[in-house]
C-alpha cells in the first residue's frame, strides 16, 4: 500500500503515474471495472486494480459496522485503512490542476473533478466516516485522522465544489446538527465544522442555524441555574465555534459574526461568572477569547475594535474576581492555572505582535482603541503577575509563552512608564527566578 500512497502533496508520484501512462490500459475499462468494483476485468490500469482491493476492503468494514460486528474490525487493520482514504484522496481523489508534463488519462478519468466514480467515492467515504463516528468513538487518533483527512482535502477549489454537491456531507451535518454523533472529541468536532463552514460557504444556515437554537437552549439552562447540566452543553458548543472561527474569510465572516458569533461573544462574561468553578469552561472562554482575537480583528473596523476589546475587559476581570482570593493551590488547582494562565498569554502575546505597549511609552495617548487595549493589557498582567510563581512556570509552555512577554516588555525601557509599582517588581521576581532556575 505504501508505494501507492507514499506521502505526496497533493499530487500522483510519478512512479506511480508512470506505472500507470505505461500499463496503456482500456480506459472506458478501467471505469468500469472500478464502478462494479470487479478486480478481475482484463486490460485495466494496475494502480487503479490496486485501489479497487483497497475499496473493497473499506467497504466490508463499513458493512461489519453498520451490522454491529465491531469486534471482527481490528483496530490496526482500521488505522490503515484510515491511512489510506486519507492519502488517496489527498494525491488522486480530484487532483489539483497543476502543470505536469506526465498525465494519465485512466487516473484521470476515474478520479478526475468531472468523473462520476469520483463522485460516487466521496460520498462512500463520507458514508464511511459516518459509521465510523457512531461506531469507533474509543479509537480517537482514528477518527481524528479522518477528520483531518477531509479537512485537507478542502483546500482548492475543485474539491470543494465537488463536496458542494455531495449528499452524505449534507447528511453528516444534518447528524452533527441534531447531535447524533455525541461521543465525538473536541479535536474531530473542530475540523468537522471547519469543513462544513468551508463547504458551505454560499449558504451557510444549515451550519448555524442549529448552533443558533443549541446557544439559545443553553443560555435559557444556564439562566435557571443548571450549571452542571449545561457544562457539557457549552463546551461542545465552543468546540463547533471554533472550529467554525477557522474556517472564516472576509466574505463569510459579516453575516456569521452579526448573527451567532457576536451574541456568544458577548454573553462570555457573564458566562464566566456564573461557571467560574469549572475549570474546563473557564479554559473555554479563554481560548475563544484568543481564537476571536486572532482570527476576527483584521474583519473589525475601529469602532468594533473597541468594543471587542472592552468586552475582552470584562471577561478578564470576572475572571480576576474569582481568582484574587485563590492564594494556597493544591496539585490539581495549579494545573487548572496553568492551562488557564496559557490562553491568557496567547492572547497577549498576539497582541503584542500589534505593539500593543504603545501606550506605556505614550500614557498621553488620547487614542479611544490605545486607551482601551491599555486596559486589556493591565488587566492581564494585574491578573497573572501577582500569582506567577516557581510552580506554575514549571509547566514547559507557560514558562516559554511568559518569558516571550517579559522579553517584549522588557526590550523597550519606555514600556515601563506607568507600569505600576506591583507589576514592576512582579516582573524582577520572575527575572530573579529565570536567573536561579536550572538550566
Amino acid at each position: 500500500m505504501n508505494i501507492f500512497t507514499v506521502a505526496s502533496e497533493n499530487e500522483v508520484p510519478s512512479n506511480i503515474m508512470k506505472l500507470s501512462i505505461a500499463s496503456s490500459a482500456d480506459v472506458a475499462a478501467t471505469q468500469l471495472a472500478l464502478q462494479n468494483a470487479d478486480i478481475t476485468a482484463t486490460n485495466i490500469d494496475p494502480v487503479v486494480r490496486f485501489f479497487i482491493v483497497m475499496i473493497k476492503l473499506v467497504n466490508m468494514e463499513k458493512c461489519l459496522l453498520e451490522q454491529k460486528m465491531s469486534q471482527w474490525v481490528s483496530p490496526q487493520v482500521s488505522i490503515t485503512l484510515t491511512m489510506f482514504i486519507a492519502r488517496f484522496m489527498q494525491n488522486y481523489l480530484v487532483p489539483p490542476e497543476f502543470d505536469t508534463e506526465e498525465m494519465s488519462l485512466s487516473l484521470n478519468t476515474c478520479f478526475g473533478a468531472d468523473s462520476p466514480p469520483a463522485k460516487h467515492l466521496i460520498n462512500f467515504f463520507l458514508d464511511h466516516l459516518v459509521v465510523k463516528f457512531a461506531s469507533m468513538t474509543s479509537e480517537v487518533k482514528l477518527l481524528e485522522l479522518s477528520a483531518e483527512s477531509f479537512l485537507s482535502f478542502c483546500k482548492y477549489k475543485d474539491r470543494i465544489q465537488v463536496l458542494q454537491q455531495s449528499s452524505s456531507l449534507a447528511l453528516l451535518l444534518d447528524k452533527f446538527s441534531r447531535n447524533e454523533l455525541p461521543n465525538l472529541n473536541s479535536v474531530v468536532r473542530r475540523n468537522m465544522y471547519n469543513v462544513f463552514v468551508v463547504v458551505f460557504n454560499s449558504s451557510l444556515d444549515p451550519v448555524i442555524d442549529p448552533l443558533i437554537a443549541a446557544y439559545q437552549k443553553f443560555y435559557v439552562d444556564l439562566n435557571a441555574g443548571n450549571k452542571e447540566l449545561v457544562r457539557e452543553q457549552f463546551l461542545q458548543i465552543v468546540e463547533c465555534t471554533q472550529g467554525i472561527s477557522f474556517g472564516m474569510n472576509n466574505k463569510t465572516f459579516p453575516v456569521v459574526w452579526t448573527r451567532y458569533l457576536q451574541h456568544i461573544y458577548n454573553d462570555l462574561p457573564r458566562v464566566m461568572n456564573l461557571m467560574h468553578n469549572y475549570s474546563t469552561v473557564v479554559q473555554a472562554i479563554l481560548e475563544l477569547l484568543f481564537t476571536f482575537s486572532v482570527s476576527f480583528c483584521c474583519f473589525l473596523k475601529e469602532e468594533e475594535t473597541i468594543t471587542f476589546y472592552d468586552t475582552a475587559v470584562n471577561i478578564l476581570n470576572e475572571y480576576a474576581t474569582h481568582n484574587k482570593a485563590k492564594v494556597t493551590m493544591d496539585g490539581a488547582r495549579i494545573e487548572e492555572l496553568q492551562a488557564e494562565f496559557t490562553w491568557i498569554l496567547k492572547f497577549l502575546n498576539d497582541l503584542s505582535t500589534q505593539d500593543i505597549f504603545y501606550f506605556f511609552s505614550n500614557p498621553s495617548a488620547s487614542s479611544s482603541l490605545s486607551a482601551t487595549i491599555s486596559k486589556v493589557v493591565l488587566t492581564s498582567l494585574n491578573i497573572i503577575m501577582p500569582l506567577m510563581n516557581d510552580e506554575l512556570l514549571e509547566d514547559e509552555k507557560l514558562c516559554s509563552l511568559y518569558y516571550k512577554l517579559l522579553e517584549f516588555i522588557a526590550q523597550d525601557s519606555d514600556r515601563f512608564r506607568g507600569f505600576p509599582f506591583k507589576l514592576f517588581e512582579s516582573f524582577l521576581k520572575c527575572v530573579d527566578y529565570a536567573f536561579k532556575a536550572p538550566k
